[in-house]
């Protein structure tokens, strides 16, 4: 990526890196062998660890969604509507780099710490409530700089974030650290930060990577989990030093990307104002779960 050795490549840079932060991103799909021997991450036996926090079925204020208990229609879900909405990247900072694969996709990583706050993206156009449009605007505020290999120390990283332009979908690779990004509504016509009723749902939730919420205004208006739910929920947890996030986690399997006992969902009242994290898998200091330091120079080394 921004190789200054040519077009070719930098394309089949980009092409691998596409490439594999998305096979991480979902619960890295290779058999053991393969992953130990191209990433050399050390291998954890599915149901080796328990998953952090407590089943998700016992966490206060869950619900599980029956016929009798739904998600309210009332709080609708962000969605890309295609020849309406569109993907705008914005970056204040030379420390940060942005760039498009070959096949359009937007990346962003940034190169030292302190750039919080300077980049991130704005969904266009993907909230229609009481005949107004709304936008989603994603800063980047908080990200780790350091990360755990092989249970033997910390090395310099700085995670990186693909994101999709046709779909509120992105990609990252766990193993360079966790992120924050403050979400934001935005009115449409006005740009101005807007209060509104949202569904907001987790997919492919695993041990792949954790999954953390705070809101910064209005309320929870319901929190549900589906039928055969996988999950575990950690109150009061920290991510990229964020603090007091719950934060979702999975069992050491992977997980369908669609499957709903890997999907929590969350209803936000009155919010115009929402923090999500991503972080590394869960029990990233753990001897025997973490990552290869190989693995993350490689990475590091090609960013």
């Amino acid at each position: 990526m921004e190789s200054e050795s040519g077009s070719e490549k930098n394309t089949e840079l980009e092409s691998d890196m596409e490439s594999e932060s998305e096979s991480e991103s979902e619960s890295e799909s290779e058999s053991e062998s393969e992953t130990e021997d191209l990433y050399g991450i050390a291998a954890c036996a599915a149901g080796a660890l328990t998953p952090s926090g407590k089943p998700i079925a016992r966490a206060a204020g869950w619900s599980a969604v029956t016929e009798a208990n739904r998600v309210s229609p009332n709080f609708l879900p962000v969605k890309f509507y295609p020849g309406i909405s569109s993907l705008e990247i914005f970056n204040t900072s030379s420390q940060v780099v942005v760039g498009t694969t070959s096949n359009g996709r937007k990346y962003l990583y940034p190169k030292t710490t302190g750039q919080g706050g300077k980049f991130g993206a704005i969904y266009h156009k993907v909230l229609y409530s009481n005949y107004r449009w709304y936008d989603l605007r994603m800063t980047v505020t908080n990200y780790t700089s350091k990360i755990h290999y092989d249970g033997g120390g910390t090395m310099e990283s700085y995670p990186f974030i693909l994101m999709i332009p046709s779909a509120i979908e992105w990609r990252f690779i766990q193993s360079l650290g966790g992120l924050v990004m403050k979400c934001e509504f935005l009115d449409s016509v006005t740009g101005a930060v807007s209060q509104v009723n949202t569904r907001l749902q987790w997919w492919d939730v695993d041990s792949a990577q954790r999954f953390g919420l705070k809101i910064g205004d209005g309320s929870v208006a319901g929190k549900y989990y589906y039928s055969g739910s996988r999950l575990y929920v950690e109150s009061g947890a920290t991510m990229a030093g964020v603090k007091n996030l719950e934060v979702l986690t999975g069992p050491g399997e992977e997980s369908e990307t669609v499957d709903p006992k890997y999907c929590a969902a969350y209803e936000l009242q009155n919010c115009s104002t929402y923090y999500m994290a991503i972080g590394p898998r869960d029990h990233i200091n753990d001897d025997d779960y973490s990552y290869a330091r190989s693995h993350i120079k490689d990475y590091n080394d090609r960013l």
